[in-house]
């Protein structure tokens, strides 16, 4: 898969292995209860398609989905806290519907806080909506946190 390069000094690449420890150190940046490094080895091993986004050579941010039954559920996208608000979620989120194009599709899905008003605007502008909620999903430093559950029906088969 080719790079991308949407904004000046942005890379878009598949995620490798060695990437791991840059993308922990974002996770643990970005989460009271974070993903655990084996979790990112595991899906890496399992080929789950990853995604690094890198602002001049620096991974700033990261996805990884997975794919069921002509279905793919977007499990990780993380934009580093110091790098939010720049475009970069934009870039990265347009890569990744790029990516999912050709898949033949029916419906792509994910779970964001339902207190990051942010994320949410993003996902909405690119077409997903709201399809339920999942009590207490998240763990935060203020307790159990909720996520909404956003589908995005794919026209694209």
């Amino acid at each position: 898969m080719a790079t991308t390069e949407t904004l000046s000094g942005i890379t878009i690449r598949p995620m490798h292995p060695e990437d791991v420890e840059a993308v922990a150190h974002i996770e643990n940046q970005a989460y009271f209860a974070p993903w655990p490094k084996f979790a990112f080895y595991s899906s890496l091993a399992q080929n789950y398609p990853g995604f690094v986004i890198l602002d001049q050579n620096e991974i700033v941010g990261y996805t990884l989905i997975t794919f069921v039954a002509g279905l793919a559920h977007v499990i990780n996208f993380v934009i580093a806290p110091s790098f939010q608000h720049r475009g970069l979620g934009k870039c990265l989120l347009k890569f990744l519907l790029d990516f999912l194009q050709p898949q033949g599709l029916k419906q792509i899905s994910l779970e964001v806080a339902v207190n990051n008003v942010a994320a949410i605007r993003l996902y909405e502008t690119f077409g997903f909506n709201r399809l339920g909620l999942r009590k207490n999903y998240y763990q935060t430093a203020l307790g159990p946190m909720d996520a909404l559950i956003l589908v995005r029906n794919c026209d694209y088969t």
